[in-house]
């Protein structure tokens, strides 16, 4: 890990922090920040949530620990939140949707195609607010790098990808609690032919893909196929028709108080072009935040 402090005259100080992610997922890093501003604060170490080393608690019967750790190491090459073609006269920017934004893109989710019911194994899929958020920022993030740089493609079957990583521990039950630190994560892909995508309905079906991926992760063992993901992420990166999603509002990044309030910004400054983007919750409580941008801390 490496931290990097810069001063602003009368404007408040920045604290940056970056790690290698085969150290720890986000949520691990997280509450690291958070368990290390509680002894800034001065707080008794016995009030605190101590993170949790216990590597044990993770079931392993296929035994990917090992190369788990690795293909980590080597993903961090590939650049999955970036975009090195990126024209040097773009910003960088946040939108925050609101509460009644998101209620408003789920009935549009839900009403959208009444003949065709979003179900699965005979269940309905449930279109959650990060699925709903992350297909909005999907779709317009293509669009948006088609009309600048044109069509990675001629053939509108040609799949696009969106990934995501989730979070195991709660999947695991009571037994992986919230404090483990380490990687407890696995992915997810939402895979759509471009036609799909970038159709009059591209937002409903990008918003039922994710949703169906997460309803997926419920069934069985969360970790299967882990064992491929690297060679398929390599695989899917070096044509360019993946969009990726970085943190998630379940790391909490505006409770992070070192005893000056919360965050005035929180921001991930790696983050840059078309197919990344982060995702926290908003400052105001009121919606959501996603730069369109390791972490960065103003206050």
């Amino acid at each position: 890990m490496a931290i990097q402090f810069a001063a602003f005259p009368n404007s408040g100080i920045s604290i940056g922090v970056t790690l290698n992610h085969a150290a720890a997922d986000g949520r691990s890093f997280n509450h690291f920040l958070k368990f290390w501003a509680s002894m800034n604060r001065g707080e008794d170490l016995t009030s605190l949530s101590l993170p949790l080393h216990n590597k044990d608690l993770i079931e392993d019967p296929d035994r990917l620990s090992s190369i788990s750790l690795q293909d980590l190491q080597k993903l961090e090459n590939l650049n999955t939140c970036g975009d090195h073609q990126v024209p040097p006269n773009n910003v960088l920017i946040t939108l925050v949707l609101k509460q009644t934004k998101i209620k408003q893109l789920k009935h549009w989710i839900a009403t959208a195609d009444n003949q065709q019911q979003s179900k699965i194994y005979g269940e309905e899929i449930r279109i959650s607010t990060f699925a709903v958020a992350c297909a909005f920022m999907w779709v317009n993030l293509v669009k948006l790098r088609e009309q600048i740089r044109g069509s990675l493609d001629d053939d509108d079957d040609m799949l696009y990808h969106f990934l995501a990583l989730a979070d195991c521990r709660e999947r695991f039950g009571s037994k992986i609690p919230a404090t483990y630190f380490g990687n407890c994560v696995t992915q997810i892909y939402a895979p759509i032919k471009r036609r799909d995508l970038m159709g009059a309905n591209g937002m409903v079906i990008a918003a039922k893909a994710i949703g169906r991926q997460i309803y997926k992760l419920g069934k069985g063992s969360v970790f299967k196929g882990e064992e491929k993901f690297p060679s398929s992420s390599k695989e899917i990166f070096k044509y360019g028709r993946v969009v990726t999603v970085a943190s998630s509002p379940k790391c909490r990044v505006y409770e992070t108080n070192f005893r000056w309030g919360k965050p005035k910004k929180v921001e991930m400054v790696h983050i840059n072009g078309y197919s990344c983007f982060s995702f926290a919750e908003s400052r105001k409580e009121d919606g959501w935040a996603r730069p369109v941008r390791p972490f960065q801390h103003h206050f």
